[in-house]
């Protein structure tokens, strides 16, 4: 039996126990000496009868408020996890950054180095096609091309928004020779 049936049962007792004193109480106050044990009995009984009702009020509160107590344990038990692992996840976001960074500085350094290596080339060619006395200043003069084309592959992070055609592979924004074969 739950406790919302057995306190319907006692607040039924109640009532007709408080009916039952009613009527002995008028009997002991006609003078009947038979209803006056009687009348201890029933007032014993309403004293029982209210305690039990008073500690499943009680009861009922103490399950109320432990239920609550419990509830907001639970959703606070929930946060702390979900900020556990919100904390962990920061953690591996931070160390991936900082793995990441560390590629892009040695990627980089590696770039740096590729363009000075191109850019010697287009110098050394260029001096290769003066002593042929056709010089050609376009292959000395590298550094414009090279930086536009690497801006417009770097944005929006960095270097500008430039037309499309200097998104395409660097080999292919080179000078070539000439249809005579002649460098450009």
């Amino acid at each position: 039996m739950d406790m919302t049936t057995g306190t319907q049962m006692i607040q039924d007792t109640h009532a007709t126990l408080v009916a039952r004193r009613a009527a002995l109480a008028l009997r002991v106050e006609e003078g009947d000496p038979a209803a006056v044990g009687a009348l201890e009995d029933v007032e014993h009984e309403l004293l029982v009868l209210e305690l039990e009702l008073g500690l499943t009020e009680e009861r009922r509160a103490l399950a109320v408020e432990a239920r609550a107590e419990r509830s907001q344990s639970e959703a606070q038990r929930a946060e702390e996890q979900r900020r556990t692992q919100l904390e962990t996840k920061l953690a591996g976001l931070y160390r991936d950054r900082t793995r990441v960074a560390h590629e892009i500085d040695d990627l980089a350094g590696n770039l740096r180095t590729a363009i000075d290596t191109l850019v010697g080339i287009g110098r050394d060619m260029y001096v290769v096609t003066t002593e042929l006395g056709e010089p050609r200043p376009r292959l000395g003069r590298l550094d414009g091309l090279i930086t536009a084309a690497i801006g417009a592959r770097l944005w929006p992070y960095g270097g500008s928004r430039l037309e499309a055609s200097l998104r395409r592979p660097l080999a292919e924004l080179l000078p070539l020779p000439d249809p005579e074969g002649r460098a450009a």
